[in-house]
């Protein structure tokens, strides 16, 4: 069954967002992190794929990926708070790339 319109717009909108997030923090001086940058980047692409994916259709498949790259994000942002990701351990309220 096909969901209706409505929530694959917002599903779309949420993921275009997070993916616009990450797009910004990886211009704003990620992307020179060591695997975080990259990590970033693909964070980025991945959501704004799946975002215009979800505009046209939205297979059981499409939206696990969907749900994914949502929860990925998430993980990713706790684990950058609490034990860090690959040596990168963030604190304060506006995320921003360690200093060197």
């Amino acid at each position: 069954m096909r969901p209706a319109f409505a929530p694959r717009l917002v599903i779309a909108a949420t993921l275009a967002g997070s993916g616009y997030i990450h797009t910004q923090l990886y211009l704003a001086g990620y992307r020179f992190i060591h695997i975080v940058g990259v990590l970033f980047l693909l964070q980025a692409i991945a959501a704004f794929a799946v975002a215009a994916l979800m505009l046209f259709t939205a297979p059981a498949l499409l939206r696990v990926a969907a749900a994914g790259v949502a929860l990925g994000a998430l993980a990713g942002f706790a684990a950058s708070r609490t034990i860090g990701v690959f040596g990168v351990t963030e604190r304060g309220r506006q995320p921003a790339p360690p200093k060197p």
